[in-house]
């Protein structure tokens, strides 16, 4: 897929010397077009005809959470006699809370925990480049096929759940709606997607400087909002008022401009992590994300929950929301738009207790 081959290029130009490993421009593009491509993408959603993409969403981010705390102190447990750093037990609370939440997470259980910067730095250069390699992984694995026990359930149960009536404009991605295309449409779309962003920043500085890191959360909140508002108001005027039409181009604008996004989170993934941070601090993000990804594949099979909500929400826990919805848009998955934003939401909110709590666990082994 696209991303995939995004996240390749910006990490084999970076390990080249021909993309520095951090500049200003990465920070233009996480803050500026990141957001603004996440709205614009969200615009384009839908209200979910149905609650199972959701409903099936949440459990398998319930059951990639858990396997987050089983893969942790799997790697705590097995590694923890062959480290000698006496902070360690703080990164690896930091890696739980960010493979919960993202790397906001980390960086607020750093804080509480007082965890050294150059250790944290190094520790955060080695997660960014798993993180990288897990989600091309995770890009590249295709949905289980029509005939398997999950497809089985998840067709019976849209089966008996009432169909649209215009399968169109519920998926944003299709065909017409792609046809549709006007320069009004791309105006309206490059314009509200710049109020949902100019919202998010406004309202993550009035809340203080704490909260700056929350501006793209703001912004996904906003957009989601202004897309249920057009949706209720198409709704209430019976069509007449067609919002899903003309913002159409939104989809299409927004997936394209995530894609520097994917070349910059194989950039920052540059080379002298791993001397910066030691072998222990990859050693355990390997085996956490191993058992990790075996548990939401075993557990989820047995649950019978789809693949394709297995894969938001492992991506939602490890990535966080911007690389769940990221990959959602870029795989054509705009039913799982919504799921992934509102569990990657999920996994901010709760992410950073639940890091500081696993830091006392480990700290008492």
């Amino acid at each position: 897929s696209a991303p995939a081959v995004c996240i390749g290029t910006g990490l084999a130009l970076s390990y080249l010397g021909l993309l520095p490993v951090d500049c200003p421009v990465y920070e233009q593009i996480k803050g500026s077009l990141l957001p603004l491509g996440i709205c614009m993408v969200l615009l384009s959603t839908r209200l979910p005809r149905r609650l199972g993409p959701m409903r099936d969403t949440m459990l398998a981010f319930g059951v990639a959470t858990v396997g987050t705390l089983v893969g942790t102190v799997c790697a705590w447990t097995t590694l923890q006699r062959f480290i000698t750093d006496p902070a360690s037990w703080k990164v690896a609370a930091a890696l739980c809370a960010s493979y919960i939440g993202g790397s906001i997470n980390f960086l607020a259980t750093g804080q509480a925990l007082q965890i050294p910067a150059s250790l944290a730095a190094g520790a955060m250069t080695v997660d960014n480049l798993t993180m990288a390699i897990y989600i091309c992984g995770l890009m590249c694995i295709p949905l289980e096929r029509s005939g398997s026990p999950s497809a089985v359930a998840r067709s019976a149960s849209l089966a008996r759940s009432p169909a649209p009536a215009d399968n169109s404009a519920a998926d944003p991605s299709g065909d017409e709606a792609r046809g549709r295309a006007t320069t009004e449409g791309i105006a309206a779309s490059f314009a509200l997607g710049l109020v949902a962003c100019a919202c998010g920043a406004s309202a993550s500085s009035a809340l203080g400087p704490e909260f700056a890191s929350l501006q793209l959360v703001f912004a996904a909140a906003v957009a989601s909002l202004l897309a249920f508002t057009g949706e209720l108001a198409s709704f209430v005027s019976k069509g007449v008022l067609g919002f899903g039409a003309v913002l159409s181009p939104a989809f299409e604008i927004g997936r394209a401009l995530l894609l520097p996004f994917f070349v910059v989170l194989g950039a920052s993934a540059g080379p002298g992590a791993l001397v910066a941070s030691g072998s222990w601090v990859l050693l355990f993000i390997l085996v956490s994300l191993l058992v990790h990804f075996i548990f939401v594949a075993v557990v989820g099979s047995v649950l019978k929950i789809p693949r394709q909500s297995l894969l938001i929400a492992s991506n939602a826990a490890i990535g966080g929301p911007s690389t769940a919805v990221a990959m959602a848009s870029a795989r054509g998955w705009s039913n799982m738009l919504q799921p992934a934003a509102a569990v990657g939401i999920v996994g901010y909110t709760f992410a950073t207790a639940i890091g500081i709590m696993m830091g006392a666990l480990f700290r008492s082994i």
